[in-house]
C-alpha cells in the first residue's frame, strides 16, 4: 500500500478501493480504526477474521454474509449486537 501512496491501514485499503467498495470487512482487532472510518460514512464490519480452525472459517463466512445482506442503515445496529 505504501508503495502506491496509500496508508498501511484499513483507511488506506478503503481509500484504495473507494470506487467500488460497499462494505469493508476487518478483523475485530481493528475496531478502533473501524469506528474512525465509519465517521467518514464508510460501511465497516468488524468480525474475528483469523481462521485457525474450520469453525473459524464458517463463522467468518456467516458474519460476512449477514453483514452484506443488511441495508446500510442497519449496519450500526448489527455492529452493536
Amino acid at each position: 500500500m505504501a508503495a502506491q501512496g496509500y496508508a498501511v491501514s484499513i483507511a488506506g485499503v478503503a481509500d484504495f478501493y473507494h470506487d467500488f467498495l460497499d462494505l469493508l470487512v476487518v478483523d475485530s482487532e481493528d475496531a478502533r480504526a473501524a469506528e474512525e472510518l465509519r465517521k467518514t460514512g464508510m460501511r465497516v464490519h468488524c468480525t474475528p477474521a483469523i481462521m485457525r480452525k474450520y469453525e473459524d472459517r464458517v463463522a467468518l463466512a456467516k458474519s460476512v454474509l449477514e453483514a452484506s445482506m443488511q441495508p446500510p442503515s442497519a449496519q450500526a445496529a448489527l455492529e452493536q449486537a
